[in-house]
């Protein structure tokens, strides 16, 4: 696992993770799109662990290419589990109310101990 910083680029507004790879030598690598929703509320140059994946993106079949990404390893935050319940929600992961309620408790409860 590495460590690194979470940064927003300025222009693009999106997220990358910065880590040294070698004392003189910082790279820079974008956030995996599944986490990227998790980090609207996330502080500029939050340290953060991740694992490097390699991705395939592109509009179509033809114009696919491999990408490294990061994948943030962190224990988040009672208020984020939940968040990320709801987000999964109204992404259509989850198939009922019900359901999403019995995550949410199951969310507290783990919590408490």
């Amino acid at each position: 696992m590495l460590k690194g910083h979470l940064h927003q680029l300025p222009k693009s507004k999106k997220w990358v993770v910065r880590y040294d790879r070698t004392p003189h030598i910082v790279t820079e690598l974008p956030v995996h799109p599944k986490d990227a929703e998790l980090l609207i509320k996330s502080d500029h140059l939050t340290q953060v662990y991740f694992q490097i994946e390699t991705i395939a993106i592109g509009l179509n079949e033809f114009e696919i290419i491999d990408c490294d990404v990061a994948v943030i390893n962190c224990k988040l935050d009672l208020y984020s589990m939940i968040e990320t319940a709801i987000i999964n929600y109204t992404l259509g992961e989850q198939q009922t109310a019900g359901e999403l309620t019995r995550d949410i408790m199951k969310l507290i409860e783990q919590n408490k101990r």
